[in-house]
C-alpha cells in the first residue's frame, strides 16, 4: 500500500469497535491472533498537532460542548516527530475513580496512533502502532497496573496484553474508570479512518454489566 500523506488538518475517524461479545467468550479469542487492551470510561479525543496547530475533536469529529481547556492545553504537548501526528486517546471527564478511589478527572489516555511524521500509518498493524505509541509517549510502570507513565503526570498510555484475557478482564470488575476490554486483531492494518466504522471488522469490545449493557 502507497504512503498517505497528511500534511494539513483532515478528520479521521478513530478505530473503534461496534460488535460487543459476552466476556464468557473471551477465553474463544484467546488464541494468539490479538491484542487486549483496556477500554476507560471518558470521552474520545482526536488529537491532531503539527507542533503549531493542534485540533482536538470527539469521535464524531465535532468539537466538544464542555469545557476542554484543560484537554487542549495537554493535546499542545503531544507532538513528536516532524509534520504532523494523529492520536487517539480517552479524556477522563466523567468523575470515574480509579483502582485507589480517586478521581481520574483530568487525564489523557493513549490507546492509538494513526499518524506520524505527516504520513497516515495504513501500513502499520494494531500491534505495530501501538508499540510506536509506547516508544514515543511511555517512560515507565505508572501506579495504576493497567496504564504506562509519561513525563506528563496528566498522561498516560494504557497497556496492552497478549494472552491472560480473562484475567485481565476480572482485575478490572471492580475499577469504576474502566468500562471493559477491547480485542484488536494484531495483524490487521489501519484503514484510511473515513468513516466511523473504521477498523470495526478487526476489533472486539467486552464491556463489564451495567444497568444500560449486559455486556
Amino acid at each position: 500500500m502507497p504512503i498517505i500523506a497528511y500534511d494539513s488538518y483532515r478528520f479521521l475517524y478513530p478505530p473503534r469497535p461496534d460488535r460487543a461479545v459476552s466476556p464468557s467468550r473471551l477465553s474463544d479469542y484467546d488464541n494468539g491472533e490479538f491484542l487486549c487492551e483496556f477500554k476507560l470510561d471518558g470521552d474520545c479525543a482526536c488529537v491532531f498537532t503539527n507542533g503549531i496547530e493542534t485540533v482536538v475533536k470527539d469521535r464524531h469529529g465535532n468539537s466538544f460542548k464542555k469545557d476542554t481547556r484543560a484537554l487542549e492545553a495537554i493535546a499542545k504537548t503531544l507532538h513528536r516527530g516532524n509534520g504532523w501526528i494523529g492520536i487517539c486517546a480517552e479524556w477522563l471527564c466523567k468523575s470515574k475513580k480509579n483502582s485507589l478511589g480517586a478521581n481520574a478527572n483530568g487525564n489523557l489516555v493513549l490507546w492509538d496512533l494513526i499518524i506520524l511524521n505527516g504520513c497516515i500509518l495504513t501500513n502499520y498493524s494494531h500491534e505495530s502502532r501501538k508499540q510506536l505509541l509506547d516508544d514515543l509517549y511511555a517512560t515507565g510502570d505508572h501506579s495504576e497496573p493497567f496504564l504506562l507513565a509519561t513525563d506528563n503526570p496528566h498522561v498516560q498510555v494504557v497497556k496492552h496484553y497478549l494472552g491472560n484475557f480473562e484475567n485481565a478482564y476480572d482485575s478490572i470488575l471492580k475499577v469504576p474508570m474502566i468500562e471493559g476490554l477491547v480485542l484488536k486483531k494484531r495483524k490487521a492494518l489501519l484503514e484510511l479512518g473515513l468513516s466511523e466504522s473504521n477498523n470495526a471488522r478487526t476489533m472486539l469490545k467486552f464491556r463489564k454489566p451495567t444497568e444500560n449493557y449486559h455486556y
